[in-house]
């Protein structure tokens, strides 16, 4: 999630019942930690973005996006990437912002890259340790 406001007002998301829960972790801004029981997050924001919670379905539900990612390692420094992206068809293709993160531990800050996005931009994530594909409002046609 990502917020511009901070505290006021609480946000209530309902669960719906037809979706079957395994598993929910959620930040600590949430106000009940037991969503799988409340079926409802009810939370203050805080500014910034974060992590809204985490779960695990009982059974499978439709992803709002697809994606495919090849990484080869060219050389003790360099690698290779390529990240394919496809929106759901069922899904709007409008969004507030979609950002794609791609973290790599445990190699020390990304020195250089080298980019071709089809939309959005590219850029360094925090300390130049991942990298940060934001596609913007609309999945290119």
């Amino acid at each position: 999630c990502k917020t511009e406001l901070e505290g006021m007002p609480d946000i209530n998301i309902p669960l719906p019942e037809t979706v079957v829960l395994r598993s929910v972790s959620v930040h600590h801004c949430v106000q009940t930690q037991d969503v799988l029981r409340t079926r409802e997050i009810v939370f203050s924001p805080p500014f910034g973005t974060f992590t809204l919670c985490r779960y695990q379905a009982a059974h499978q539900i439709p992803l709002p996006i697809h994606g495919f990612f090849s990484l080869k390692e060219l050389g003790p420094h360099e690698v290779k990437m390529i990240v394919q992206l496809k929106l759901n068809n069922e899904m709007s293709n409008k969004f507030e912002f979609c950002e794609l993160h791609m973290p790599f531990y445990n190699r020390g800050p990304i020195t250089h890259m080298e980019v071709s996005p089809t939309a959005g931009t590219v850029g360094y994530g925090q300390h130049r340790r991942s990298i940060v594909w934001n596609i913007g409002q609309k999945f290119p046609s």
